[in-house]
């Protein structure tokens, strides 16, 4: 059944609420007002081969932006219908975006692990459900945001797993740790190849070549790792760049 109108700009409100309340719990989080450490000392606490340098996770900021005109952009009057099955769904991210940075705050690595795959399921869902747009605006409000999103979240649930591995005190060598992230990194370029072509996302790459190339220069000493890591990223470059095959065959 159709929401009514009143109930979808009711949702679109909460959608822009939701948006800043994970921002601001966010920044609470990186500036160590969260149980007293900061998602990046959490991380150095669990090192994996797979863990990307400290500038890779800049994108954030790119993602939060996006989040937000995202959120002001389903405001308009002229969208509040278009997006009307998308905002639940949305909602509910927000929701295990805040659970996940709780959890990872307090040292709950392995249901962190789980949160963090339900928020891939939600975000990939919600990519499968957005409609080709009627402008390139929209596309990127749309389709480009919550391809980086999805995209780089996809990494760091994969990172987490690894992290989980770490954080149960397991000893192995370099080269055992090796074996667990080079098919880590296969899979996502596995993931790159099934979003661009089922979903039709050419975005979704782009954030798991950036985490590569932050891999990479993180385990620089690391050959297997390195190698691997500039595999996945000139890989999820040229699966995003499919997009201008695309575009010259719609022109023809």
């Amino acid at each position: 059944m159709p929401n009514s109108p009143v109930q979808d700009r009711v949702k679109a409100v909460a959608v822009m609420l939701s948006t800043l309340a994970v921002i601001a719990l966010n920044i609470v989080a990186a500036t160590g007002r969260l149980n007293g450490v900061t998602p990046a000392e959490i991380s150095a606490k669990y090192p994996t081969v797979i863990t990307p340098a400290g500038w890779a996770f800049s994108i954030w900021s790119s993602i939060y932006l996006g989040l937000l005109a995202f959120s002001i952009f389903q405001m308009l009057p002229s969208r509040i219908a278009s997006f009307s099955e998308l905002r639940v769904p949305y909602l509910v991210s927000c929701l295990l975006n805040a659970v996940w940075i709780l959890l990872w705050h307090k040292f709950y690595i392995g249901l962190d692990a789980v949160v963090l795959l339900a928020l891939v399921i939600v975000l990939l869902s919600i990519s499968a459900k957005l409609r080709r747009s009627d402008s390139f605006v929209g596309a990127i409000l749309s389709k480009g945001v919550f391809g980086l999103y999805a995209g780089w979240v996809t990494v760091a649930s994969l990172v987490n797993l690894v992290v989980y591995i770490v954080s149960t005190g397991l000893q192995m060598s370099v080269t055992d740790w090796d074996l667990i992230g080079i098919p880590v990194l296969a899979i996502a370029i596995a993931a790159s190849i099934f979003v661009r072509i089922r979903l039709r996302n050419f975005v979704y790459p782009l954030p798991i070549a950036w985490a590569a190339a932050g891999i990479g220069a993180n385990q620089s000493g690391n050959t297997p790792i390195v190698v691997a890591a500039a595999i996945t990223c000139i890989g999820c470059l040229i699966i995003s760049g499919t997009v201008v095959t695309e575009l010259k065959s719609s022109t023809t």
